[in-house]
């Protein structure tokens, strides 16, 4: 679903970025948070940070919502998301 910046709703793609399944015959690139394998530990692939962006897409009128940046210091799921004053 999509996310409702205006009440703080980010649920469902907080949950999707922190997703570790891999898509069917995919390998480490396969999911949208990628821990390496064990035995792939030294390839120095991993996710260390999210972030999560709300811009408006309404045309300039004048009153436009102000940005909105939610950010993981480290992996989704592991780390919380929390919000960056602009």
């Amino acid at each position: 679903p999509v996310p409702d910046p205006g009440t703080g709703d980010w649920f469902a793609w907080e949950a999707f970025m922190s997703d570790r399944s891999r898509a069917s015959g995919a390998g480490w690139s396969g999911s949208m948070a990628i821990r390496p394998e064990k035995e792939d530990e030294d390839s120095g692939f991993g996710t260390v940070s999210s972030t999560l962006l709300a811009l408006s897409g309404v045309p300039d009128s004048g009153e436009r919502p102000a940005p909105i940046w939610r950010y993981a210091p480290g992996m989704p799921g592991d780390s919380p998301y929390f919000d960056v004053m602009l």
